[in-house]
């Protein structure tokens, strides 16, 4: 079969597997499951990153033909970003992933977001206004959904033209609980097509479509009529969660089509490092880093909330996040809760989006949790402030945003390490391994007893890392995102490789998994 370099018509012949290296040949179900639980963190290598997120059937083109059609967009979207932010004056650090000699100083560009001078993002950024259409991927109280929603307010506040759209029965395309306002909302039913979302923006056609959901890809790539990002912020099948293989819900057919959408010719953002290094490792993807950021002007320390009626002179540790995910770790928490308790008196204080079932309730009971059930977003803040601890165990995480909420509100913090792309142990939080509980409660009462030295060190350079990542520098980086994308469409165009039928080909091939 000849090359797609040649041949723009290859997804016209029939699929061959000739083109798979060794180390792309998917392994079975039975290895991988063996291999992720054997291992000490829940599903990774030690470092929270999986051993292989493949298996026979997983979903990816074993025709590497198929995958250039990814790369080729990779090469050419940062290679504009390249461009854009004068690589050769911005310093880079830190170990560079494998890749060819010609692609490497992009990879480099696209790494910590930290390497890249604010001034030279704003400097190099296109100034025209772009059209964005951000479709939304649901209405539900998220730490993901909230990050959406920031975009399209900082977006919209800089002068784009931006368009939420959304599946749904309802009449906005914005989330009930949010106050977002954007340049035009369209809602299109089950029946609708992105197509016909698209038809009624005005004044002008998208320059760019960006999505919060990878089940979003396939239907949106072949019907957009402008190039595609997708807003990669971590899930279970990221991490390779063994609750992917599980046929309720449909998960394993939706770890499936994760991983056909992994080799479509789109662009890539990430929230953080461990994120992009998984898809760079596993799919072979380049992607650029978006960090999230957090309100410090909103988020402030200050006194505990009074109408959660603890006592003035009780310490307090603050848990945060939804019981129903169990990537969360609360049974985790709960039991380092109670341990702790037994030695040092405090009260603990939940909020969450939901109640907990059973046995989380029961346990929750016996701490005499004061739950703070679904607040208000502006009412969220104070709900953070005065507490003598916070302390967050999530088995994965693909940023942590409670965690940087709590530490803008000067509370010591203590984590599992997967919150990475901040937390740094014995500087501005008190880190172990996911599931170690005693050593979670061995840091939690270091916090809570004492001279209170430590906890005041920690809750000090927790804000000053809140202060640093700042909405307006991860804004920058996505308007620098997009753009570069926005004007990466001629050279797409001329390459012959991106036709509209040939996108959808792909989408076709990739939405029922058979390449």
């Amino acid at each position: 079969m000849s090359s797609p370099m040649t041949n723009p018509g290859i997804l016209a012949q029939s699929p061959t597997t000739g083109g798979a290296s060794p180390q792309d040949q998917c392994r079975s179900l039975e290895s991988i499951v063996g291999s992720q639980t054997a291992t000490q963190t829940p599903f990774g290598n030690g470092s929270m990153e999986p051993t292989n997120l493949h298996y026979m059937g997983c979903g990816c083109p074993l025709d590497a033909n198929l995958r250039l059609y990814a790369h080729i967009l990779d090469g050419l979207w940062l290679h504009k970003i390249h461009e854009q932010i004068a690589l050769r004056n911005a310093p880079t650090t830190g170990s560079p992933y494998h890749a060819s000699p010609q692609t490497q100083g992009t990879l480099e560009a696209s790494r910590n977001p930290q390497n890249v001078r604010l001034d030279q993002l704003q400097q190099q950024t296109h100034k025209r206004p772009l059209c964005i259409a951000y479709v939304l991927p649901h209405h539900h109280v998220t730490g993901g959904m909230k990050v959406i929603c920031e975009h399209l307010r900082l977006l919209s506040q800089r002068g784009h033209y931006v368009v939420a759209i959304y599946w749904g029965d309802g009449e906005r395309a914005i989330p009930p609980w949010s106050d977002v306002r954007v340049s035009q909302e369209v809602v299109l039913r089950v029946n609708q097509t992105l197509s016909d979302g698209l038809c009624n923006i005005a004044p002008m056609k998208p320059d760019v479509v960006i999505m919060g959901w990878f089940t979003q890809i396939t239907s949106v790539l072949g019907q957009a009529p402008c190039p595609v990002m997708y807003f990669e912020q971590g899930h279970e099948f990221v991490f390779g969660d063994p609750i992917r293989f599980c046929q309720q819900h449909g998960l394993m057919h939706s770890d499936r089509m994760f991983h056909s959408s992994m080799h479509l010719p789109i662009g890539l953002c990430v929230v953080s490092e461990a994120t992009e290094k998984i898809l760079n490792r596993q799919f072979g993807r380049m992607a650029f880093q978006v960090p999230n950021g957090v309100d410090s002007i909103k988020f402030v320390p200050g006194k505990r909330c009074p109408s959660l009626g603890i006592a003035p002179t009780q310490k307090s540790v603050l848990i945060v996040g939804n019981p129903t995910l169990p990537l969360k770790g609360f049974d985790v928490a709960l039991s380092v809760l109670q341990v702790a308790r037994s030695l040092v008196p405090f009260e603990v204080v939940w909020i969450l989006q939901k109640m907990p079932a059973e046995p989380l309730l029961s346990a929750a009971k016996q701490l005499n949790v004061h739950f703070v059930l679904d607040p208000k977003q502006e009412d969220l803040p104070r709900y953070y402030r005065g507490h003598a601890a916070f302390l967050f165990t999530s088995r994965y995480e693909g940023f942590g945003m409670p965690v940087l909420e709590a530490m803008a509100c000067g509370l010591p913090v203590v984590c599992s390490l997967t919150v990475s792309a901040f937390a740094k142990h014995g500087v501005n939080a008190l880190v172990a391994p996911p599931l170690e509980a005693a050593a979670l409660g061995h840091h939690l009462l270091a916090l809570l007893g004492g001279d209170g030295r430590l906890a005041r060190a920690l809750a000090a350079n927790a804000r000053a890392t809140a202060e640093a990542f700042s909405w307006g520098h991860a804004v920058d980086r996505l308007e620098l995102a997009l753009a570069s994308l926005a004007h990466a469409a001629p050279l797409m165009e001329q390459t012959g490789y991106f036709a509209p039928s040939t996108l959808q080909s792909l989408a076709a091939l990739a939405h029922i998994g058979q390449w």
